[in-house]
């Protein structure tokens, strides 16, 4: 967002390294496939055996409530963040400048 215009004038960008990141998402895309495959997505858990889904539980709870004062502020400071790094790349200059 930020470097798409240097003094006035459009950045031009070559593309020259496509067919190798063609062939490493290629390769990313096969090796996810394959580990994807090897894996059973079973829902119900074994007798007695704690799932993922009560650890997920459990902490969705700590979140909204033990810890929900920095739970919320850390989204109001990612907020500040996101809106600051729009007015920085916004073109509409101040009248100052």
């Amino acid at each position: 967002m930020l470097t798409t215009r240097i003094s006035g004038k459009p950045l031009v960008v070559e593309h020259g390294n496509g067919i190798s990141a063609g062939l490493a998402g290629i390769s990313f895309f096969v090796l996810i496939v394959y580990f994807l495959s090897k894996e059973s997505f079973d829902i119900k858990p074994a007798s007695g055996e704690k799932t993922d889904f009560d650890n997920l539980q459990i902490i969705g709870i700590e979140l909204m409530s033990d810890y929900v004062l920095p739970f919320e502020t850390a989204g109001i400071l990612l907020l500040i963040a996101l809106i600051g790094a729009a007015v920085i790349a916004s073109s509409v200059k101040s009248k100052n400048t």
